[in-house]
């Protein structure tokens, strides 16, 4: 059985910066001034700015974050949640894909399996692995994961045509 630790997880100051980011850009995108974007968001500014600083207690609820990542449409506070418990987020593509598509969707995964294999055996070359390399080795990795992932979506949803 776990043992009882805390009763509040501490807000995640990267994770808020993330955020911040995705609202400040969608402000840019849209042309709303923050109160504006506020009360589209149903709360007003002050609580927002509380809910985004790591100091505050208030919490920003699942809701708003959820009413965040479809009004703006920027899932990169999503990829960020994903990064923590080492996942990886790869939208899913519905829309009928071409063969040109995909086979541009090809030449991009090889370049990105390319990418991965250089920093692999770049890293090991020497026979030990830094931090920075294990880093990169991890970014490129992930980066090849989304374009494969990318390109099999694709293929699952290419128009066919039967003779």
């Amino acid at each position: 059985m776990r043992e009882y630790s805390v009763n509040k997880r501490p807000k995640i100051p990267e994770l808020l910066k993330t955020i911040r980011a995705t609202l400040t850009r969608d402000r840019k995108n849209s042309g709303f001034c923050e109160v504006e974007q506020a009360n589209e968001l149903g709360y007003g500014k002050d609580i927002i700015d509380a809910y985004l600083k790591p100091s505050r207690d208030e919490d920003m609820g699942l809701h708003t974050w959820l009413h965040i990542l479809e009004t703006s449409g920027d899932l990169s506070s999503l990829e960020y949640i994903n990064s923590m418990f080492d996942g990886v987020f790869v939208p899913h593509q519905v829309q009928k894909a071409k063969a040109t598509n995909i086979n541009i969707l090809c030449d991009l995964n090889m370049m990105e399996s390319n990418e991965a294999f250089n920093a692999t055996k770049k890293a090991l070359r020497d026979g030990v692995v830094s931090s920075d390399e294990k880093k990169e080795m991890i970014k490129e990795l992930e980066d090849q994961i989304k374009s494969a992932t990318s390109q099999l979506e694709a293929v699952k949803n290419i128009e066919v045509v039967d003779d």
